[in-house]
């Protein structure tokens, strides 16, 4: 991959968001989208169209990482059954034996 490739991380230790950060952020936005939109008397702004594009574009990112978080979580959930599993069957060949 190329250094000047977009999606490339650029902080090789960098850490995903967790799920509870990601909650702030949105909370964060539907507050500012709320208090903009709950007063007595609406008015549009020229900068509405803007900010409505990157509240829908946070909105979807939103969306797959919380999607990669549930992924993550199934995976560590299987390799924890799993690792119970095998040791169930390894107690009952002891006891077997």
């Amino acid at each position: 991959m190329a250094d000047n490739e977009p999606f490339k991380p650029k902080n090789k230790d960098a850490q995903a968001l967790k799920r509870e950060e990601l909650v702030k952020m949105l909370s964060e936005v539907s507050k500012k989208l709320y208090k903009r939109i709950a007063t007595d008397r609406f008015r549009a702004k020229e900068s509405d169209q803007i900010y409505l594009a990157y509240a829908r574009t946070f909105s979807q990112i939103s969306q797959t990482l919380n999607s990669c978080l549930k992924d993550e979580e199934l995976l560590e959930l299987e390799r924890r059954i799993d690792e119970l599993e095998n040791r169930q069957k390894s107690e009952k060949v002891k006891e077997w034996n």
